[in-house]
């Protein structure tokens, strides 16, 4: 399930003053969408007193963490969408633009809905992008604290050959890069991963026919989304005849 705001038809979208904010709302929802665009990533957070989860889409592979806000957070989170007037942000539409992802932010207070996209065609309007900015910064924050309190441990095992440092070689996992380019030989070392699905890319070559200079760099490399367990105990990438291979202990 992803979190879609499109812009409407008119020039201009959002919700208009219409008067002060409560102080105390009975009913409050945030909902954020974050989407790529031609990027096969996005996000989606929902926040309200008695729930809150977040999501993640990548590869055709989903990942969702609930958890239970406190009284305290729901607190912080509002003071938020009170000090950068929530209820007055507004977007306007740059006609046909191609391929952009972005943000897109709904808020639910007391059954009225302010809509804020500054995604696709829709744009924040300049006088309210620094407000815009410190909302979504702030569910960010929220969310990505909650998230890490949540991720699992793991310890990452190379063999031998890939630690020898004889090839280049570049490890990353979720987009955060570890090994680079054999700038040092890939050590064990242990990472926090999402419970659910986390994207591991690794790649080599073998140097010989890199320093041929007329022949062809031969390049061994995997992609693979692997789903990570409080059960997992280990992951080893090895370079074998069937090229870079991950291996899950259970």
């Amino acid at each position: 399930m992803m979190f879609v705001l499109t812009a409407c038809p008119n020039n201009e979208n959002g919700t208009s003053s219409g008067g002060d904010l409560p102080e105390n709302p009975e009913k409050l929802i945030i909902r954020l969408n974050e989407d790529g665009g031609m990027n096969p990533l996005s996000y989606g957070i929902y926040i309200c007193k008695d729930s809150a989860y977040w999501q993640m889409w990548r590869s055709g592979n989903q990942t969702k963490l609930n958890w239970t806000p406190t009284e305290n957070e729901i607190a912080d989170l509002y003071q938020v969408l009170k000090e950068n007037n929530v209820n007055k942000i507004k977007s306007k539409s740059e006609g046909e633009v191609y391929d952009r992802g972005g943000t897109s932010i709904d808020v639910d207070i007391n059954s009225q809905s302010y809509d804020l996209n500054n995604s696709g065609n829709a744009f924040i309007d300049e006088k309210w992008r620094s407000n815009f900015n410190s909302i979504s910064s702030a569910i960010w924050s929220y969310a990505s604290q909650k998230v890490d309190e949540q991720k699992i441990e793991v310890p990452i095992h190379f063999g031998d050959s890939l630690k020898s440092g004889i090839y280049p070689f570049d490890f990353s996992v979720n987009d955060i890069r570890l090994f680079f380019n054999n700038k040092t030989a890939p050590v064990d070392t242990t990472f926090n991963f999402y419970p659910g699905f986390n994207e591991i890319y690794s790649q080599t070559f073998y140097p010989d026919s890199a320093s041929s200079y007329g022949g062809l760099v031969t390049y061994e490399w995997n992609n693979e989304s692997l789903e990570i367990t409080p059960e997992v105990k280990a992951i080893t990438i090895r370079l074998s005849q069937d090229g870079l291979v991950y291996e899950i202990e259970n």
